[in-house]
């Protein structure tokens, strides 16, 4: 430990040995250690004549790069020249940057800048905002962000006494004249008015925010079924859609196949030796098992989609079996054969 600290020791007085001259060197290379060394020699008058302007010039450049000390030195220094407003909104500047990367008493001390400032914009706002931030780690900051709402509602409570004193006066107006009965009802109750109208106010608008919270949910509510209820249309719909292309599919399967066991019986009970006459036969089975007529076969394109769409039928993955599309593949060689030739 004893010889960590001799080290330690040894290379800070060796950077302090360090002429001006040296440190303004690396400084303009962008070594940090050096601009923030040479931002203390220009405060403390060490070696160069003291100047600030010199001193904010190398610590802002430091705190950019993100020396920490710079940044430190450069918010204590802005903090003592608060009274003008420029060095004050460097230091709140500064203050943030550290905020926002969780600087707990960074936080802290923005709540307190801000408590303090009278000018917009609305101070207590941010004071309560960076005291909400620092209270979950730091009691004083809890103990200011309470202080802060009680200042904002003290303020919100003179508003509202205000604007019934305003009422009052109105209604004492000399202009406005009443009888005996009615001036002695009217005092025993100025008393109480300004209770009254505080509690009305606050009866009201809690009312009317019971009444929003109310239809936003209701909202939400029904943004909610009207959208399960399209999905459920969209998906009645396409079942609708399969079980009528399903339908369909199978009605033409059962008409080939009935079309298909008449020619089988025909080709059966016609049978002969001779070799156009089988050939004819087969033909016209053919035609048979893609719903043509013999006679009348279209061209090789048409048949070649109606090919396609008897695979969705007859394919094994599908709705058929491997014999029948067998069947089909052999019909199709023979009907593209005839329509070639």
């Amino acid at each position: 430990m004893k010889l960590l600290t001799f080290v330690l020791l040894l290379l800070s007085t060796s950077s302090w040995a360090m002429t001006v001259d040296e440190l303004t060197e690396k400084a303009q290379h962008n070594d940090t250690d050096a601009q923030f060394q040479l931002a203390e020699r220009y405060l403390a008058g060490d070696g160069v004549e003291a100047s600030d302007q010199e001193a904010r010039y190398w610590l802002e450049r430091a705190a950019t790069a993100g020396n920490q000390g710079a940044i430190q030195t450069l918010i204590t220094l802005s903090l003592k020249q608060s009274q003008d407003s420029k060095h004050l909104n460097q230091a709140i500047y500064w203050l943030t940057q550290l905020a926002i990367n969780g600087d707990t008493q960074a936080q802290a001390r923005l709540g307190e800048l801000y408590e303090k400032q009278s000018e917009p914009p609305n101070a207590l706002d941010m004071a309560e905002i960076w005291y909400r931030i620092a209270a979950k780690h730091d009691e004083n900051a809890q103990l200011g962000y309470e202080r802060v709402l009680e200042q904002k509602f003290n303020a919100q409570r003179a508003k509202q006494v205000s604007s019934i004193d305003q009422l009052e006066v109105a209604f004492d107006s000399p202009e406005i004249e009443l009888n005996p009965v009615e001036k002695s009802k009217a005092s025993a109750s100025n008393s109480a008015q300004p209770w009254i109208y505080l509690v009305a106010a606050l009866v009201i608008a809690i009312m009317a925010l019971l009444v929003w919270h109310r239809k936003t949910l209701n909202a939400h509510a029904q943004q909610e079924r009207n959208t399960d209820v399209r999905a459920s249309q969209e998906t009645l719909k396409l079942r609708e859609q399969v079980k009528i292309q399903d339908s369909t599919l199978k009605q033409q399967k059962r008409q080939l196949d009935t079309l298909y066991r008449q020619f089988k019986k025909l080709q059966a009970s016609k049978q002969t030796s001779s070799e156009p006459a089988a050939k004819d036969n087969k033909l016209a089975l053919a035609c048979a098992v893609f719903g043509y007529k013999a006679t009348n076969i279209p061209s090789s394109k048409e048949v070649k989609v109606r090919y396609k769409q008897l695979c969705k039928i007859y394919h094994p993955d599908l709705q058929g079996s491997e014999e029948e599309m067998k069947r089909l593949n052999g019909a199709l060689k023979i009907v593209l054969t005839s329509v070639n030739n």
